[in-house]
């Protein structure tokens, strides 16, 4: 990274290899869940500048995917509206940026699905595997997740949805994320594609409660949250 001047003032230059990357102290908020082709979020504070938006001002990203410009809007305390015609990337862009949850309530709240889930992963060991209905089925890619990690996402996501008003959405999109990084066959360089199929048993009980844990210490740990 090097510096540019721009009316005066320095502003941030990426080179070509790390123009696309989202660097460590960008990652609250923005790694809930994010689509492999997202631009990052320095390039939009790096707008946010050259532009002089400030508190008084309103940033509308009318193809907001999964809410990168309006995250860094509220990390900036400026007003931001998006508008997405995806449903699971709009789901994404609004759970991302609804800071208003208690992390304890999420946090604990977590930890009771997660030890349930693990219970009736225990009992339906020896059981048929749960599947997707095959309208659902066809909609997945050939082969990109394996029957038993399937059956183990199936049962945390009945958990989540079964009596709980409290998180359920930040839980979703957590879950989300947890089964494209750990149940999944998927890989990105950068187009979607399925990889070998996983040798080892997948904890997808454990790497769902990682993604909770990103979660809550971002909340935990925000200035801007209550904005």
């Amino acid at each position: 990274m090097s510096q540019l001047t721009l009316y005066g003032e320095k502003i941030e230059a990426y080179s070509n290899n790390n123009a696309n990357k989202i660097g460590d102290n960008d990652k609250a908020f923005h790694n809930w869940y994010r689509f492999v082709l997202s631009f990052p979020p320095h390039l939009v504070r790096k707008y946010i500048k050259q532009f002089g938006l400030d508190k008084e001002c309103t940033i509308l990203d009318p193809f907001c995917g999964t809410g990168t410009t309006i995250i860094e809007a509220k990390l900036n305390g400026i007003r931001g509206i998006g508008i997405e015609s995806n449903p699971m990337s709009y789901f994404a862009s609004k759970v991302k940026t609804d800071w208003g949850i208690d992390w304890k309530e999420l946090q604990e709240k977590s930890f009771e699905i997660a030890d349930n889930a693990r219970d009736r992963i225990k009992e339906d060991k020896d059981r048929e595997l749960q599947s997707l209905p095959e309208e659902q089925q066809r909609l997945l890619i050939v082969n990109s997740i394996s029957p038993l990690p399937l059956h183990k996402s199936l049962i945390i996501f009945s958990e989540i949805r079964r009596d709980n008003d409290c998180c359920v959405n930040h839980q979703l999109l957590s879950f989300a994320s947890a089964t494209v990084k750990y149940a999944s066959n998927l890989r990105f360089g950068p187009e979607v594609g399925v990889f070998k199929e996983k040798k080892i048993d997948v904890d997808i009980v454990t790497s769902w409660l990682k993604e909770i844990k990103v979660m809550v210490n971002d909340l935990k740990n925000c200035d801007n949250c209550k904005l």
